[in-house]
């Protein structure tokens, strides 16, 4: 005869099974939980999107250091105003896990270490995984975008890469961003 039993648990990501006393167990995802879900797959994407036009007036302040808060954003919006938001569809993509992922792993790593310094450590390399590499994709697009010649302008890095220059700074940044919630 086959046993079987039910566990309802609630979860804020994909689904995955588990055993639980030597039994296969499929989460159910309740109501509650899609809450979660929601604001992250929509408004996650939302809040990055339109942040695109002051992250594309930060990368170019990064190596322009004459031009005014008003110039960066004109040099941002020169080509219109869909121009302003160049570069900013990988970002929004890479949002989509950034802003489910966070919360769980932070009370996962939370729950298995009691370390609530770890758990955002945890939680902030897995945000940089998600992100960095469409963060980094999208300031070397407004970058090319705003030089004349082809020989000023930066090689496009893949997106496969994950990690790079600058990717410790980008977990330090999550980290401390992440002290301000925790």
């Amino acid at each position: 005869q086959i046993q079987t039993r039910r566990v309802v648990l609630t979860v804020s990501m994909a689904a995955a099974v588990s055993q639980v006393d030597g039994f296969a167990v499929v989460p159910v995802i309740h109501a509650e939980g899609m809450g979660e879900v929601f604001s992250g797959a929509v408004g996650g994407p939302l809040s990055v999107g339109s942040l695109t036009p002051i992250r594309n007036a930060m990368t170019l302040a990064a190596k322009d250091l004459h031009s005014s808060y008003a110039g960066l954003f004109r040099q941002v919006f020169a080509r219109g105003f869909l121009g302003g938001f160049r570069g900013g569809s990988r970002p929004v993509l890479a949002a989509v896990p950034q802003f489910t992922a966070i919360g769980p792993v932070y009370l996962v790593v939370e729950r298995q270490s009691g370390n609530t310094g770890l758990s955002m450590l945890a939680a902030s390399v897995v945000e940089s995984v998600c992100t960095f590499s469409a963060q980094r994709r999208n300031a070397q697009i407004q970058y090319n975008a705003s030089r004349a010649t082809a020989s000023e302008m930066l090689v496009v890095e893949p997106l496969s890469r994950l990690a790079g220059p600058g990717f410790t700074c980008h977990v330090a940044r999550n980290f401390f961003a992440m002290m301000g919630i925790r």
